[in-house]
């Protein structure tokens, strides 16, 4: 199977408050201090890098246009999943990607948002880089909770990346009663007044449209 193919790399798979998950390279989990200098560990305590990316997006009013598959899924998918393969015969010893088949896509995100309410126009990456530090460098509105990484935003905005199989898991999930909600606007729309009720975002602003659970 393509999956036991694979070379074995050190990932890090993290659980936002939200209740989602992605994998990131161990190496690539580490945050640079502002200018480059040094490694200070990640530290974005309860709030993972796709919280942050999209409290600062909604301060800002923008967000970066990219072409960068996000391997994510939700974290009831991931528990289900994890209890039913370990209870089936015939599965130890092999690879589980327990994760969406379809990456999510990066600039879906800002859809969903938009489809949220929130009014977050999506602009070429350098432009928004570039709206981002002059936002921080004026230091008015409160600034925005991305200052801290913009020492890890690189010059190009995507880079080739891994597709993930999860054949090992379809498969060993066929039959069972675990199904995968996939990353909707309604999936979104959860997450979102999840993040309002936590005061992670500001409530919708007015005029603006908040989803119900059904995505209308």
């Amino acid at each position: 199977d393509i999956e036991d193919l694979i070379e074995d790399e050190d990932l890090v798979f993290t659980m936002s408050s939200a209740g989602y998950v992605k994998t990131v390279k161990a190496e690539e989990f580490r945050t640079q201090s502002r200018g480059g200098r040094g490694v200070t560990g990640a530290a974005l305590k309860d709030e993972d890098y796709i919280t942050k990316v999209i409290q600062g997006c909604v301060q800002l009013g923008l967000a970066p246009l990219r072409e960068y598959p996000l391997a994510a899924a939700t974290a009831d998918f991931v528990a289900g999943a994890i209890v039913a393969l370990s209870l089936r015969e015939g599965e130890m010893g092999k690879t589980f990607h327990t994760i969406e088949p379809d990456p999510l896509p990066w600039n879906r995100i800002f859809e969903h948002l938009r489809a949220f309410g929130y009014p977050v126009r999506s602009i070429p990456y350098d432009a928004w880089r570039d709206a981002l530090t002059a936002r921080v460098e004026e230091g008015g509105e409160g600034g925005n909770v991305l200052e801290p990484l913009l020492g890890i935003l690189s010059d190009t905005a995507d880079r080739p990346m891994p597709r993930i199989g999860c054949g090992n898991v379809l498969r060993g999930l066929a039959g069972s009663r675990v199904a995968r909600p996939g990353l909707n606007a309604a999936v979104f729309a959860t997450f979102l007044r999840w993040f309002v009720r936590s005061e992670l975002l500001p409530p919708v602003p007015a005029g603006g449209r908040a989803m119900t659970a059904g995505g209308a």
